[in-house]
C-alpha cells in the first residue's frame, strides 16, 4: 500500500500510519477528526486511540472517570416503544481535588502520564 501524503503534521502522520498498518477500516475516523472542526470525530478518534482501536472495548469502557465516558462512542442505543432512552446519569462526583486517581483513570491519560481528567 502507498504511503499517501495527507499534509497533517509529523505525529498525526505516524498516527495514521499505524492505523493503516493496524485497523485500516478506523483510519477515515482519524482524517475526519484531524480535518475538521467536528467534535464528534474527535471523540470517536481519541476513544478509539484509547482502547487500541477496539470498538467493542470503547462500548465496554469502565473509565468512568474519563470526561468523555457518558458520550463515547460504539454504544448500543436501547429502544423502548421506538424510543431511544436516555442515558443513565453517572452520580455526582466530589471536587477535582479530592478525586482518588487511582481507579477508573482513562488510559489514554495514564500511558501519556497524565493525572486525572
Amino acid at each position: 500500500m502507498s504511503k499517501e501524503s495527507t499534509g497533517f503534521d509529523d505525529n498525526r502522520e505516524r498516527m495514521l500510519a499505524q492505523v493503516r498498518a493496524d485497523m485500516p477500516s478506523a483510519v477515515h475516523a482519524f482524517v475526519k477528526a484531524y480535518s475538521t472542526n467536528s467534535l464528534r470525530a474527535a471523540i470517536n478518534a481519541h476513544c478509539l486511540e484509547c482502547c487500541y482501536l477496539d470498538r467493542i472495548a470503547i462500548r465496554g469502557c469502565t473509565a468512568t472517570n474519563c470526561g468523555l465516558w457518558n458520550i463515547r462512542p460504539f454504544q448500543r442505543k436501547r429502544h423502548h416503544e421506538n424510543r431511544v432512552t436516555p442515558r443513565k446519569r453517572v452520580p455526582e462526583r466530589p471536587v477535582l481535588a479530592d478525586r482518588i486517581h487511582d481507579k477508573g483513570e482513562c488510559p489514554a491519560n495514564v500511558s501519556r502520564g497524565k493525572k486525572g481528567p
